[in-house]
């Protein structure tokens, strides 16, 4: 399979648009898929600060609502081996939704779906453009990157640091 059509069939299961099963058709045979999908989640990084961060936030009673664009399965493998499954409200994937950011029907279903009157709600993100969308709905949004350099971003904040989630968020 060249890499261009893994890359389409992956978008089109992460938005829901084929199932499972005619995702890893033709990219593996049914029974390496678990096999797989158990190296992808143990190749995948949950740092303890991360759990920190998180655990954090939650502890402060903030309402989390988790915005994705990975596929409810892997998301739910994710969350549970990071042990923040219980953490969030509400969790919103592509896959469920049948959209992705930053498409602005993804952000009205969103944000008509949480409650933002009674306090400010961040939007954190590794893309600019999401975020810019996210500020369209009166969020304040936070850009999170690996990297030091000035992207084009107009986010009202930028780290590097996920610590300074809890710092900005819950002000300390």
């Amino acid at each position: 399979i060249s890499y261009d059509l893994f890359k389409k069939k992956y978008l089109m299961y992460s938005l829901g648009i084929i199932t499972e099963n005619e995702f890893w058709d033709h990219i593996a045979i049914a029974d390496q898929i678990d096999f797989i999908e158990k190296q992808i989640l143990n190749n995948t990084e949950i740092t303890p600060k991360v759990q920190a961060v998180f655990h954090g936030l939650y502890e402060s009673k903030c309402d989390l609502y988790l915005a994705t664009e990975i596929p409810r399965k892997w998301g739910e493998l994710i969350l549970e081996k990071a042990k923040l499954q219980n953490y969030f409200q509400k969790k919103f994937y592509s896959s469920d939704l049948k959209m992705t950011k930053p498409f602005k029907k993804f952000y009205d279903i969103i944000f008509n779906s949480i409650s933002t009157k009674k306090s400010t709600t961040y939007y954190i993100d590794d893309t600019p453009i999401n975020l810019t969308v996210a500020a369209l709905y009166g969020a304040t949004t936070i850009y999170l990157t690996n990297t030091e350099t000035t992207n084009n971003t107009n986010a009202h904040f930028k780290i590097t640091d996920i610590c300074d989630l809890v710092k900005i968020i819950c002000k300390k």
